[in-house]
């Protein structure tokens, strides 16, 4: 709010921290408050300003020199508040913080009057105290009071009745910026008021958020606003200033105007939304529609009214006979199903249009229902002449599509090397039958072909995957015999070698090992993982078997291998293999 304040000429001080303006006969905050006193004291200048040594209390004294007159202005920095001024001819401030002042008077007296004020601007840079170990008093008066008044402004802000712009902004602000200045402000000692300042904080936050999802709803609804009525306008103009010589006009401007009337009534459920507006365009919208729905009753019942219609059925069916392919009948068919939607469209638009003679509605209609049967008829006949045509480009169509199948299907089983890939590609050839019999659905013959075909291509397939499958089977047989037969000699060789280092040798680097493990290597690549770890297990069986036996050899045979010892005891051993013989009695 702007104010003039003439005594700002002469003079206007700031008041400590930013708090506002203070000058002889009144005072203006930043939080928005002022209050002009007695409008005689506005001649005065500024002679000094007194600080408490609290920092909370501050006496500003204004003098006009003519009347000989002070004035004394107290403001309280934590209260952000200026007393009411003291006006005085003469005063003098004590030590201990009395003030003594007088005023003169119009006539010679016996007595006169001195006031003494105690105030807290007394001499000196400390207060006394008797709390000298509190924790506030280490903190130091004036930290706390500079606290305190930037707090009081928090709460003067939050008791605003009438926002500002900016309100809940400042109030967010200044809470982040007393906690950041003061390192004591959460402290127990002194209340937490952290605590509070942080609430304070967040709900400032959470009303800007609000506020600015307020705003952008609010721009959001004139923005539609603005564009429905932008819509309304150039709709209405254009329909006072158009010539309508021709029922499809009358048409489409009744159409548009409805689906802009369901658009503005639209506008009611958006919120924040102009109401009166929506009311006035609402009805100049029902007042053009029903100005041209009478137009149209009246140009509906003159004779060559659905002209237009009858020139496009005639049109369309003078082309049917001309149609060669199922592509040109298609383009025919969607002329003739455009039209059928204006007809559509003009019953629709006459069953809404308000006709109080029941003849002039039955003549419509009548009219309309012969356009409507002559274009059945023509829908009819192109849809007879296109299932023809499409049954024999149908045909040549289908043909192809079997021979390139065909073709995929001997390409596949040329790259069909496993049984794995038997079954991938019989999937991609089911696909491409059953793309091709949804392709061919109205043909009952080609449906009953696509069968018979999808049963061959099963069936070669399967044969081609049970003989991969054969083959793969005597191919891992033949190689599991072959490790068995060179293990089966390895064992005979390893009877030979007579120490531990020798049998690990043998088995890092003799050629009939690495052929074994080879074979194993091959039986996992034909997919065959139970073979080749019994190969695996095998050799390294018989290699630990092998040094068990010659440790058992070596600790156990004396002098041999036809004698164990077993403590003092020696036992002869017969290794002669056992023989059968037949004896006649």
């Amino acid at each position: 709010t702007v104010k003039r304040i003439d005594a700002l000429k002469k003079s206007g001080i700031l008041l400590p921290d930013q708090h506002g303006l203070i000058f002889s006969n009144g005072y203006y905050l930043q939080t928005g408050d002022y209050k002009l006193f007695d409008p005689t004291l506005q001649n005065m200048v500024f002679k000094k300003r007194i600080v408490s040594p609290n920092g909370e209390d501050f006496l500003y004294v204004f003098y006009d020199v003519e009347r000989s007159l002070s004035a004394l202005l107290h403001y309280n920095i934590i209260e952000q508040k200026v007393a009411p001024p003291i006006l005085c001819n003469g005063f003098t401030l004590f030590a201990g913080g009395e003030l003594c002042y007088f005023r003169t008077e119009s006539e010679p007296g016996k007595h006169h009057v001195i006031q003494i004020w105690q105030t807290p601007f007394i001499t000196g840079n400390i207060l006394p105290s008797d709390q000298k170990d509190s924790y506030l008093y280490k903190i130091g008066n004036k930290d706390i009071v500079k606290a305190m008044a930037e707090c009081r402004e928090i709460i003067m802000l939050a008791g605003k009745e009438d926002s500002y712009a900016g309100l809940y902004t400042d109030l967010e602000r200044k809470s982040g910026e007393v906690m950041d200045a003061y390192f004591w402000i959460g402290d127990q000692e002194t209340f937490n008021l952290r605590e509070a300042l942080m609430a304070v904080k967040e709900t400032a936050g959470l009303a800007i958020g609000e506020f600015e999802k307020k705003r952008r709803i609010e721009q959001t609804t004139a923005a539609e606003i603005r564009r429905v009525k932008t819509q309304a306008e150039t709709l209405f103009l254009q329909a006072r200033r158009q010539t309508f010589d021709e029922v499809n006009l009358f048409v489409e401007s009744l159409a548009v105007l409805r689906k802009l009337s369901g658009e503005i009534i639209s506008l009611k459920e958006l919120r924040y939304t102009d109401l009166e507006l929506i009311e006035q365009l609402t009805e100049e919208c029902q007042e053009i529609s029903g100005l041209l729905s009478n137009d149209c009753i009246q140009f509906l019942l003159e004779e060559k009214s659905l002209d237009v219609y009858k020139d496009k059925i005639e049109k369309s069916a003078g082309k049917v006979e001309s149609v060669q392919t199922a592509a040109d009948g298609k383009t025919l068919e969607e002329a003739i199903d455009k039209t059928g939607s204006e007809l559509e469209l003009l019953i629709e638009i006459v069953s809404n249009l308000k006709i109080d003679d029941a003849t002039q509605s039955t003549k419509i209609i009548d009219r309309i229902s012969e356009l409507y049967a002559f274009l059945n008829q023509l829908k009819a006949g192109l849809k007879k002449k296109l299932k023809d045509l499409r049954g024999t480009e149908s045909v040549v169509a289908f043909n192809a599509q079997i021979k390139l199948l065909e073709q995929a299907v001997i390409n596949y089983l040329d790259i069909a090397t496993t049984a794995e890939k038997c079954d991938e590609l019989l999937v991609k050839l089911m696909v491409q039958l059953e793309e091709l019999e949804a392709k061919f659905v109205e043909f009952d013959d080609f449906i009953l072909k696509i069968t018979e075909k999808r049963e061959e291509v099963y069936a070669v397939f399967e044969n081609r995957k049970n003989s991969l499958i054969e083959a793969r089977n005597n191919r891992t047989v033949t190689l599991q015999n072959a490790a068995e037969r060179i293990l089966s000699g390895m064992q005979n060789r390893l009877k030979n070698i007579k120490d531990i280092s020798g049998i690990n040798g043998f088995f890092a680097a003799d050629l009939m090992v690495d052929k074994v493990r080879g074979i194993a290597t091959q039986l996992e690549d034909l997919e065959d993982s139970n073979k080749a770890a019994i190969i695996r297990t095998a050799l390294k069986t018989l290699q630990e078997e092998t040094i068990r036996q010659l440790r058992d050899e070596q600790e156990l045979f004396v002098a041999g291998k036809n004698v164990i010892k077993l403590g003092r005891h020696h036992f002869s051993v017969n290794v002669q293999p056992l023989d059968l013989t037949i004896v006649l009695e």
